[in-house]
């Protein structure tokens, strides 16, 4: 029997930028609130990666426009080992990055060379309990 079990609420946030994010494995749910931009996902909205090089990619589309292309995000969540019941739940502070994707496309077929995404990360601190 492990002493450690995994996180199931990620609380994070840049304060440079203005970006919230929240996940909770329960659902799932995510809570995405940049600026204006403020999206809840729920369930097949969200796609869950395992990368045994990473940990685990968080993604969700915050903005899918027909005919130019998507912009999405994912969430990097490291393993984390919180103590295992019957001890206190508890937060552990984390340092983690979020990934805005910006994926091109067009119907016109002579603008669909070149590069197709491009990426931009955001560092984020905050809570996993």
């Amino acid at each position: 029997m492990s002493g450690f079990v995994q996180p199931t609420t990620w609380n994070l946030s840049n304060t440079a930028t203005g970006l919230q994010v929240t996940y909770s494995v329960a659902g799932p749910n995510l809570h995405y609130h940049q600026g204006a931009v403020v999206k809840d996902f729920t369930e097949n909205q969200i796609r869950v990666a395992e990368v045994p090089d990473v940990g685990t990619l968080v993604s969700v589309t915050i903005q899918m426009m027909v005919d130019s292309g998507s912009t999405t995000f994912t969430l990097l969540l490291p393993r984390v080992n919180l103590p295992a019941p019957p001890a206190l739940p508890a937060a552990v502070p984390v340092t983690t990055d979020g990934v805005t994707t910006l994926h091109r496309f067009s119907t016109v077929l002579a603008l669909q060379h070149g590069q197709q995404e491009s990426c931009m990360v955001t560092p984020l601190q905050g809570t996993a309990s």
